[in-house]
């Protein structure tokens, strides 16, 4: 099975810290792709499209998306793979996390 991330962005940001996280992953993607939206209220449609994209052109079976202001943990696919591998008939695999900097 194939992997691709998707980096949604925007020129105002600076997406270094997030593609960083992607290449630093314990398990690699076999491809990342980054794609630019004019201003901030389009990243969501740059998202979208970006999925569809890859669906149509790419030869991957799961897509993991990552906005350019996210950061992923060095195991963060590999726990995602694992999860995906155990349950093959699965269409999507979810992933949430948040944590307030101020009670670090």
């Amino acid at each position: 099975m194939k992997l691709a991330v998707v980096i949604p962005t925007i020129p105002e940001r600076d997406a270094s810290a997030a593609v960083a996280s992607v290449i630093n992953q314990t398990r690699k993607p076999d491809s990342v792709h980054m794609f630019t939206a004019g201003k901030e209220d389009n990243a969501a449609l740059v998202r979208n499209q970006a999925l569809g994209i890859l669906r149509i052109a790419a030869d991957v079976e799961w897509v993991a998306v990552l906005d350019d202001d996210d950061l992923w943990l060095p195991n963060h696919l590999e726990v995602l793979w694992a999860l995906a591998d155990k349950q093959p008939q699965s269409v999507a695999v979810v992933h949430g996390w948040y944590e307030n900097a101020n009670e670090l």
